[in-house]
């Protein structure tokens, strides 16, 4: 899952039980990058036998 995220300017980064997936958004093109990570993560877990807890999920705006 790294290096799938390192080659689009992704951060992805792991806890514990817990991930984080970050990236500075402030065209209509980092949006769906962003939202193109997103989905591939949640395909990702499928795939492995996780699930994504989205009361966890945040958007943080500066």
């Amino acid at each position: 899952m790294k290096t799938v995220m390192q080659s689009q300017m992704c951060t992805l980064s792991k806890f514990a039980n817990d991930m984080k997936l970050g990236r500075a958004v402030d065209f209509l093109e980092s949006r769906e990058a962003l939202q193109r990570h997103l989905d591939r993560l949640e395909c990702w877990t499928i795939t492995n036998g996780m699930k994504c807890n989205k009361s966890k999920c945040q958007i943080l705006h500066l």
